[in-house]
């Protein structure tokens, strides 16, 4: 790597004296303020290497010579590195800049570098010391009557309450912030842009979308484009809680467009701070359209990422996955997260009251008189998903033994014992086809697993007929829908009470010639027509003891035949696309749709034993082949 021609000369002249009033140093200095104003523009490992040289060159220097420029320079390497996730070596560049400008009595670079390691100390997760740096830097704005100084300095105490988990602080810091922008001349309009940027995540963490989406857009409203990374990672950070919003209140075009222009954002100025947001946003925007597993994975990359490297990210990280976990319905995992994300913010220990920041005000009683929030959002979000896991644990024990029952119904019939499943997985992709949403599909994903639950009062000899049926026996078959729906009658699980419906009416037809009520039309409910075209494909495309199995193709010629007939014609339509599309996608359909069985307990223990008796573990007695499609499993 070839060393840049300014810190070469600054090389030289310290290799000669370290004094600050050294012959030339004066117009070499001249030359790195020009050189740093280039360098900032591109994100590379080259004008890293400027930045920390010429800051390790500048702290050498002694003596009070050449101070403004010294510390211009110290100010730009400062504000690069910790761009660019390097601010540990800044500390001590800012700690220098601090005592030069000191000794010669320069209150704003005093100030100005107070407000620095204020965010050093809030990027390395130390709270209470940015707190003290960021008083101190208000007292100074305050003493020179600064608006500028007194601006920036209140946009940091936002942002470090909001990273804190103390929203309401955070608003009333950037709504004091908002107050002395205005009311300037002229008007600062960047500062109070800024601060809506801050006042934006904070309403979105108390749940306030509205008054988050109307803040963010603020913060973006007539922003030109960047140019330089200082104004690439602004921005980012702008569009970020602009797209939270737009999540929040469903507008996901908006949102997936203004992730797009941040992605390009970043790959024009590349740093781990942009890179960690724009992954954090594109993976729950991944989870929000539909690719739940990719979108998590970003998420669970992200966090672990932030938690080592970049903790300024880690708190919006873990929010973000705990969303997209409650998203996916995966309660679980999203209450463990949200756990995390309190353990992190309970282990910030600042300050939260604000008398020494009143004190800097004056009579400042809208600061004065805030009532800390103290993470009530994520508290109250924490105890919904308690709730909602405690209650799914007891539906998901119920909901177990249903499944038993319907597995132990199919697998006379199915070998596998995955036909429920299967059938279940392609009522649901059908359903979602049409439009329900993700919770309606997911219910009745799980309610037609027990569509054939009635089976099990069916005897063997019966069920495993391969000759045709006696009218009796017919009759006796029938009867399986009257009594799987009197098994699930009265339950006070939702995903059971649909599946009572299904078990009873999946039989139906269309021109109401179907069993047991001879429903027509309408009047059949939709689950059950649903369910209805995906038990009779599964069923002719795996067989039965009465019945060989089709190509897929076959059974779908033979489904369109029974439009109008047996079948929905509309919902038939749908049917017939979608399993033509998933059978070009996925070269094992039944690995696709019977993927929830894996997850069985029973099937998997069923599993087991059909390895040990394979592999012949147990005895040569019991090394036996697997029996046939269609044997009764004793």
């Amino acid at each position: 790597m070839s060393v840049d021609p300014v810190i070469r000369e600054l090389a030289n002249a310290l290799s000669k004296s370290h004094a600050a009033s050294s012959p030339g140093l004066s117009a070499i200095l001249a030359k790195a303020i020009v050189r740093s104003s280039e360098v900032e523009k591109v994100s590379t490992k080259e004008s890293t290497a400027f930045f920390k040289q010429l800051g390790r060159d500048l702290v050498q220097l002694r003596g009070t010579a050449n101070a403004k420029e010294r510390i211009e320079c110290l100010f730009r390497a400062c504000a690069y590195l910790w761009l660019h996730g390097e601010g540990q070596e800044a500390f001590g560049f800012a700690g220098h800049a601090v005592a030069l400008a000191t000794s010669t009595n320069r209150l704003s670079d005093i100030r100005r570098f107070h407000t620095v390691l204020g965010s050093l100390y809030l990027e390395a997760g130390d709270h209470g010391l940015a707190l003290q740096s960021y008083l101190r830097s208000l007292e100074i704005a305050n003493k020179l009557e600064d608006p500028l100084g007194s601006c920036a300095v209140w946009n940091n105490l936002s942002a470090l309450y909001l990273d804190a988990g103390l929203y309401t602080e955070s608003i009333a810091c950037g709504a004091r912030c908002i107050q002395i922008a205005t009311s300037s001349a002229p008007p600062l309009i960047d500062m109070a842009q800024r601060a809506n940027n801050n006042i934006a995540l904070a309403k979105f963490r108390l749940a306030d979308y509205e008054g988050a989406l109307a803040a963010a857009r603020k913060s973006v409203h007539g922003l030109p484009e960047p140019t330089v990374a200082s104004e690439a990672l602004a921005r980012i950070l702008r569009e970020e809680h602009l797209v939270l919003a737009l999540i929040a209140l469903g507008q996901f075009h908006e949102a997936s467009e203004r992730v797009a222009f941040m992605n390009q954002l970043v790959g024009r100025f590349p740093a781990p701070r942009q890179q960690l947001v724009v992954e954090t946003v594109t993976g729950l925007i991944e989870v929000l359209v539909g690719n739940a597993q990719k979108g998590i994975d970003i998420l669970e990359r992200a966090v672990h990422i932030a938690h080592t490297k970049v903790p300024m990210v880690y708190s919006d990280a873990l929010a973000a996955l705990a969303h997209a976990y409650a998203e996916t319905g995966n309660c679980e995992r999203a209450l463990e997260v949200t756990r995390r994300h309190l353990r992190h913010l309970e282990m910030i220990r600042i300050d939260t009251t604000v008398a020494k920041i009143s004190a800097c005000e004056g009579a400042s009683g809208d600061i004065s008189n805030v009532v800390p929030s103290n993470k009530g959002e994520i508290r109250r979000t924490e105890a919904e998903l308690h709730a909602k896991v405690l209650q799914r644990e007891l539906a998901r024990s119920r909901q177990e033994m249903l499944e038993r029952m319907a597995v132990a119904a199919d697998i006379r019939e199915d070998i596998s014992g995955e036909h429920g499943y299967r059938v279940g997985r392609l009522s649901a992709l059908l359903a979602k086809e049409i439009g329900w949403d993700r919770d309606s599909c997911n219910a009745l994903d799980i309610a037609a697993r027990l569509h054939d639950i009635g089976k099990i009062g069916i005897p063997e000899r019966i069920l495993l007929d391969d000759k045709t049926l006696k009218e009796a026996e017919k009759h006796f078959i029938a009867s399986h829908t009257l009594v799987g729906a009197e098994i699930l009658s009265k339950s006070d699980i939702p995903q059971v009470r649909i599946a009572e419906e299904i078990a009873r009416c999946h039989h139906e037809w269309w021109d109401g010639s179907g069993y047991p009520k001879k429903m027509q039309g309408v009047a059949i409910p939709k689950g059950a027509r649903i369910v209805a075209l995906a038990d009779v494909f599964d069923a002719m495309t795996h067989g039965r003891p009465y019945a060989k199995a089709i190509p897929i193709d076959k059974a779908l010629d033979e489904i369109a035949s029974l439009r109008g007939r047996q079948f929905d014609p509309e919902l038939t339509d749908h049917f017939l696309a979608l399993v033509r599309r998933l059978a070009r996608e996925n070269e094992d359909l039944d690995a696709y749709l019977g993927k929830a069985a894996r997850n069985s307990p029973f099937l998997k223990a069923r599993a087991k034993i059909k390895e040990m008796l394979a592999q012949g573990r147990d005895s040569a007695a019991l090394s036996i082949e697997p029996p046939p499609p269609g044997t009764p499993l004793n």
